[in-house]
Parts: C-alpha cells; sequence; structure tokens
C-alpha cells in the first residue's frame, strides 16, 4: 500500500511538471497606452502638473509555468506638457523595468494577474515663462506595482494584455494604462 501511494504520488508529480512545461517558455511584447503625471508643484497655490500623453513599452521575459513569469523591458512615459500658472511645463520620463507576474488562470483563455516590479529611471523636466528657462535631470530607482488581464489564443502562441500600472518618480505619480500584443515562443 506505501509503494502504491508512493508511485502515485511520483506520477502526479511527473505529470505536472510535464504539464507546467508545456505552459512554460520565452515571450516577446509590446505595449502602447497612455501615461498620466501627478504632480503637486504647489499646495498652498493649488498648482497642478497633471497632463496625459501616449506611452510605449517592449519587454519580454520567461513563463515558468500558468502563475508565474519574470518579465524585463523598456518604457517610455511619454512627454508631458501643461501650461501652470503662465508657465510652460514639460516633464518626460523613461524606466527600464524588472517585473515578477503573478497570474490566476480562471480558464484556459482568461487570467487576471498582479506585477511586482523594480525600476530603473529617467526624468528630465523643463519650464519656460518665455523669458527665462529652468531644467532639471535626474534618474533613481524605485517600485512599481500594477493588474491586469491577459487573454491566450487558442494555439496559445499569442496573448493580448490589458495592464496598468502605478509608479512614484520622486514626488511625481505616473500611471500607466495599455494594451499589449505579447508573442510565445515554443
Amino acid at each position: 500500500m506505501k509503494r502504491t501511494m508512493t508511485g502515485v504520488f511520483l506520477a502526479g508529480v511527473l505529470l505536472a511538471g510535464s504539464a507546467a512545461a508545456q505552459e512554460s517558455g520565452f515571450y516577446v511584447g509590446a505595449a502602447l497606452g497612455q501615461s498620466k503625471f501627478d504632480w503637486t508643484i504647489d499646495d498652498d497655490l493649488d498648482l497642478k502638473f497633471d497632463p496625459s500623453q501616449v506611452a510605449w513599452k517592449v519587454f519580454g521575459g520567461y513563463q515558468f509555468n500558468r502563475y508565474v513569469a519574470l518579465e524585463g523591458g523598456f518604457l517610455d512615459m511619454g512627454d508631458g506638457r501643461q501650461d501652470v500658472s503662465g508657465v510652460d511645463v514639460s516633464v518626460s520620463a523613461t524606466a527600464f523595468q524588472g517585473s515578477v507576474i503573478l497570474s490566476y488562470p480562471v480558464n484556459a483563455f482568461f487570467s487576471p494577474y498582479v506585477r511586482g516590479s523594480a525600476m530603473a529611471y529617467e526624468v528630465d523636466a523643463k519650464a519656460t515663462d518665455g523669458i527665462d528657462t529652468f531644467s532639471a535631470s535626474g534618474n533613481d530607482k524605485d517600485f512599481s506595482y500594477g493588474i491586469g488581464m491577459m487573454f491566450t489564443n487558442r494555439v496559445k502562441q499569442a496573448q493580448l494584455r490589458l495592464d496598468w500600472e502605478m509608479a512614484d518618480l520622486d514626488g511625481v505619480d505616473v500611471r500607466f494604462i495599455s494594451f499589449s500584443a505579447v508573442y510565445l515562443f515554443d
């Protein structure tokens, strides 16, 4: 009886491992969406910088199984411009991002997921009132997080994703919502 149970357990582990292997592999993708900067310049004067702009991302990763993936990518959060009390302000940001993605497959085609990321980012800011111009640049590292939904096609080589991410880049909150196309290698 003990040998039978051990055999059943080992067979289950081997079958689960082979099923997980079929769900694993490398992938690449691209995203297009909209980012929004949210920066309170001065609370007392109610000066806010909060433009929305086109943003994009390219990424690649490895999916270990249906539940866990590691992903790396480059994110261009766009060039936000806004007039703030007669001063033309522009802010642009880019980042390299490493993420852990945890998903829960509801069925063979749909999986909601959460994302935790480490980012190395660069922010460039410029303000001009028509006479004087002020410029500043900075880079740092921080964490971001996000949620999303992925839809996998029947042949399991392509995914479509809807993704929302949030980061705090040295006092400037950045939100990024995007639509991604992903190719999964065999």
